[in-house]
């Protein structure tokens, strides 16, 4: 097989690129994804073409100046272990690095071994795994709560960062932003961010999601053992009487894992397992 053509994607590249990813994972969501990542425009859509045939593909975009985050790399069957996912991705990250990205994220999960092969051989590293875990049931009703102490919450998030690290918080599928005042407030105003009672905990809402498909969605939570197990009691007080489904991405602390095992939560499956992991472009 002759190296394939790297290039940007184009609309009439959908179809194969659908194709393809159902032929990996008929689950797969990325069909679904890709003609929104089109159309915003914002991101790098790549696919590699063997004659006429679309054999790969692969999306980035830079979420927070100087982190980008990447998705979506996805090889044919036929063609795995013939490099194509190596040209790929060492398209995207060169396009990436002269729109001035210094480090991409991305997100694998935990028992996909050929992935998690792939991306440690090209220097990514583990930054942190998420464990994601279901308990209850919800109506899609917004969650209104009082307006919360801003300055309170950048405190608590400075004292108890969420474990990615301070300043970035990379999470499940397409979802990526800098923990920064600006998206503090954002969270607020939105009322995608939630404190415990006792101030001592906090939960980030995805904020594209979370009213979808009647589910809570949490992507980010930490402080206290006290103040998780009093956030979540609270959120699982909204599910039951609303009739929907908690979900909760959290770190894989032991701390963490028990408060939900004693709260019932349904213990993760191998999907629900996932590793962020991290490149740095630019050697620091």
């Amino acid at each position: 097989m002759k190296p394939p053509l790297i290039r940007r994607a184009e609309e009439r590249d959908h179809a194969q690129i659908s194709s393809l990813c159902r032929a990996i994972d008929p689950n797969d969501y990325v069909p679904n994804a890709w003609a929104t990542w089109m159309e915003a425009g914002k991101g790098i859509n790549l696919v590699a073409q063997s004659g006429d045939r679309v054999c790969g593909c692969a999306y980035g975009e830079i979420h927070e100046f100087p982190d980008a985050w990447s998705q979506a790399v996805r090889v044919h069957p036929e063609v795995q272990r013939m490099g194509v996912g190596l040209r790929l991705m060492a398209a995207l990250e060169k396009e990436l690095v002269s729109r001035g990205a210094h480090a991409i994220f991305g997100n694998i999960g935990a028992f996909n071994e050929r992935s998690m092969a792939f991306f440690a051989g090209q220097n990514w590293k583990t930054v942190r795994h998420v464990r994601r875990r279901l308990a209850g049931c919800w109506d899609g009703t917004p969650l209104h709560r009082a307006p919360l102490d801003r300055l309170k919450l950048i405190r608590l998030l400075q004292e108890m960062p969420s474990p990615a690290s301070i300043e970035k918080m990379a999470y499940y599928k397409r979802a990526y932003f800098s923990m920064n005042e600006s998206n503090i407030d954002k969270a607020i105003s939105g009322r995608t961010v939630r404190m415990s009672p006792g101030g001592d905990a906090y939960a980030f809402l995805d904020s594209n999601e979370s009213n979808a498909e009647n589910r809570i969605w949490i992507v980010a939570l930490a402080g206290s053992s006290h103040g998780i197990r009093s956030l979540l009691e609270e959120f699982l007080d909204d599910a039951r009487s609303r009739g929907a489904r908690l979900i909760v991405d959290s770190d894989d602390s032991h701390e963490a894992q028990s408060i939900m095992d004693d709260m019932g939560f349904r213990p993760p499956g191998k999907s629900d397992m996932y590793v962020v992991v991290k490149k740095d472009l630019i050697p620091r």
